[in-house]
């Protein structure tokens, strides 16, 4: 039997509405540093002997590091031969959660992230509106850039703040579509580094879907990043 796969939007679903249970394979050690909030830690070498724990009425999802590891795709066969009959593998595992920038538990919660930094208060824009709308709508004397997305919001680029003064003209017509993005997990440490070298005032954090969540600014950036 084909294992069932979840992405993230299901997954949620079935946390809000089926109350499942959620199942991280990992390591021990790997778990304790961090692990989706509510998470129950059996390593796959100890899945079987200690999968009593779990609620064979509720449905039950598994998750490793990423979906380049087989762990959760062996665990999920080894939960259906035990006899547990609703059970997922949530294919991009601990690291698609924290690139969408989900809360996560351990001992590695506090170590500062893009998504810690980013800004959620950025002015969006869609391809089709008349520019004067946008200006009207963020304000005469802005100067940064507006983001652009589509109806899903998701990243399409920037509207550059020195086109804000051609009311006439379309969004489409003076997209930039080179924007930087980086996901929401980002080590503050590597983006400091990354926006140095490059020379950039700011980036977009977007989760693995292109998705916008924020704006991180670098004197942000730098300034968390020395912080003892």
């Amino acid at each position: 039997m084909a294992v069932q796969r979840v992405d993230r939007e299901q997954l949620l679903r079935l946390l809000d509405e089926e109350h499942a249970q959620l199942v991280d394979v990992l390591p021990a050690d790997e778990y304790a540093r961090s692990h989706l909030p509510g998470a129950v830690n059996l390593p796959l070498e100890h899945l079987i002997d200690a999968f009593e724990q779990l609620d064979p009425t509720r449905p039950v999802v598994v998750y490793c590091s990423d979906a380049h590891s087989d762990l959760s795709a062996r665990a999920v066969a080894r939960l259906r031969d035990a006899g547990i009959e609703r059970v997922y593998r949530y294919d991009g595992g601990r690291s698609d959660w924290r690139a969408a920038g989900l809360p996560v538990e351990g001992r590695d919660t506090d170590s500062p992230r893009a998504g810690t930094v980013a800004r959620r208060d950025v002015p969006t824009a869609r391809v089709g509106e008349q520019i004067a709308d946008v200006a009207d709508r963020v304000g005469p004397y802005r100067t940064d850039a507006v983001v652009v997305v589509d109806d899903g919001g998701v990243v399409l680029g920037l509207l550059p703040g020195e086109s804000l003064a051609l009311r006439d003209a379309v969004v489409r017509e003076k997209l930039d579509d080179a924007a930087i993005t980086v996901r929401a997990d980002e080590p503050l440490h590597d983006l400091a580094t990354r926006m140095r070298k490059e020379d950039a005032v700011s980036v977009l954090v977007t989760d693995p879907d292109g998705h916008l969540l924020g704006l991180a600014r670098r004197d942000d950036v730098e300034r968390l990043d020395r912080e003892p």
